[in-house]
């Protein structure tokens, strides 16, 4: 977007960074909503995987049930990605993969309301025998389980290890990235 100031002149916010940084402030948004739910909900997650984790106590059938929506999405975009390669003869720059993400997503989401959305995704869980009061109980016990157990410390021996494993120079922002992904959630200690 733009702003006008108020001599008249319009400027546009310079996204470079963000855009050049996104994963490790995708990261960092994802820490700071982890530790909110720690904190305000007293739950916990499993480990970080890619800048996200799962919360503990969650059932894998739960999880298997609606990674098979990202999955279908990956078949989608699997089938527009060859369309346009068979079109074009290249493969699409990754703006224009983001807009067919874009467009695969909404789709898939086109004339369905909250309602409808709310009630298919209970009968999901409900089709392998998850409702909201067993799941409350699952991962509220989970927590519970794992309260007592040692928050690992984050060093910069971690942080280096983590970091040397994709890439033989760093940005602050990666270095960042990798203390969201290493630092765990702590109980008392909101985002």
């Amino acid at each position: 977007g733009k702003v006008q100031t108020t001599d008249g002149r319009w400027l546009a916010l310079d996204a470079r960074f963000l855009k050049q940084h996104q994963r490790a402030l995708g990261g960092l948004y994802q820490s700071v909503l982890r530790a909110e739910v720690a904190d305000k909900l007293g739950l916990r997650f499993g480990p970080v995987v890619n800048g996200q984790a799962e919360i503990t106590g969650v059932p894998d059938e739960l999880l298997e049930v609606f990674s098979k929506r990202a999955a279908q999405i990956n078949t989608v975009m699997t089938v527009k990605v060859a369309e346009f390669y068979a079109r074009e003869g290249r493969d699409p720059s990754p703006f224009e993969r983001a807009a067919m993400e874009r467009e695969v997503a909404a789709d898939r989401k086109t004339g369905v309301d909250h309602t409808t959305l709310h009630a298919r995704w209970l009968a999901e869980a409900a089709a392998v025998g998850i409702t909201p009061n067993t799941l409350e109980a699952m991962v509220r016990d989970a927590a519970r389980l794992s309260a007592d157990e040692p928050v690992p410390a984050v060093t910069a021996a971690g942080v280096i290890a983590q970091l040397s494993e994709t890439a033989s120079a760093w940005h602050r922002m990666d270095v960042v990235r990798a203390i969201c992904d290493l630092g765990p959630e702590r109980p008392g200690m909101d985002g």
